[in-house]
């Protein structure tokens, strides 16, 4: 990247944002030349957050943003935050949390996938149908569509930790497969891609290296996760979020993506 300005990228996450926040603590050093913001909170709250004139991104009727769920550099009165000057908008947890296609191989063969040891067949149309509705409800409101001004990427939320099949604090079967998972989770994402490239959003995968046999996440990546609101450790028993050694790596990701664009990587 040349000296001319810095590249500007405002992270909007939930709770799984942690992971990279945490992280770029630790490389952002590394990067003189890339300015990185964050607004960050709960998943209930992000959701009733909206898009306004010049790209605005405010609380509905005028609700206060407690600062306490708030890590943001751009937010003066914790009310709205402005996305004009920044080059990258990135996203990190939003709701295409896959755990529930785990559930669902979980109690179910699908045709043409692997099968296991489950007495339910279910027909691809079916999963196709499944499938469907599982990227409209990932896909980012209408209001992030089609932005040319702004380069958005979407971060796959993480798997849950391959910890997730030995837990005792998690919810299995004694015998559970994991034959299908990933075949699963990867047409799901090429789903994904393909619907949100429509729109002018690059869905970022979690990188293959992170991700087990089973397709689950690795489970070194779910060790020692970070509360973003207080930089606490999760419970052990939390096996959704990741931690600051994950983070690091979507963020190679998110900068390789950054420097196949080329009108993000000549700044």
């Amino acid at each position: 990247m040349s000296k001319t300005r810095k590249l500007k990228i405002v992270l909007v996450g939930s709770s799984h944002a942690s992971a990279m926040k945490f992280a770029w603590d630790e490389l952002g050093p590394g990067f003189p030349d890339i300015e990185v913001n964050y607004l960050a909170g709960r998943q209930e709250k992000l959701n009733r957050i909206k898009i306004g004139d010049h790209m605005a991104w405010y609380a509905p009727d005028g609700e206060q943003l407690e600062e306490a769920e708030i890590t943001d550099q751009y937010v003066q009165d914790y009310r709205a935050v402005l996305l004009s000057d920044a080059d990258v908008v990135l996203h990190v947890g939003w709701s295409n949390d896959p755990a529930f296609l785990r559930d669902l191989m979980r109690r179910v063969n699908i045709d043409g996938m692997p099968h296991h040891g489950a007495k339910t067949l279910m027909s691809r149309p079916a999963f196709d149908a499944i499938l469907q509705d599982y990227c409209q409800r990932s896909m980012l409101p209408d209001t992030w569509h089609g932005w040319t001004s702004k380069h958005v990427i979407c971060v796959e939320t993480p798997r849950r930790s391959e910890a997730i099949l030995d837990s005792q604090n998690a919810p299995k079967r004694p015998d559970e497969p994991t034959a299908g998972y990933r075949e699963v989770f990867d047409l799901a994402c090429d789903r994904l891609e393909n619907a949100m490239a429509q729109h002018a959003i690059t869905f970022l995968r979690q990188p293959a290296h992170t991700l087990a046999q089973s397709g689950l996440t690795r489970r070194q990546y779910g060790i020692g996760s970070l509360r973003l609101r207080n930089g606490k450790h999760h419970p052990s028993q939390d096996l959704a979020h990741m931690n600051p050694d994950y983070g690091k790596q979507v963020w190679a990701a998110v900068l390789d993506k950054i420097q196949q664009c080329p009108t993000l990587h000549q700044h």
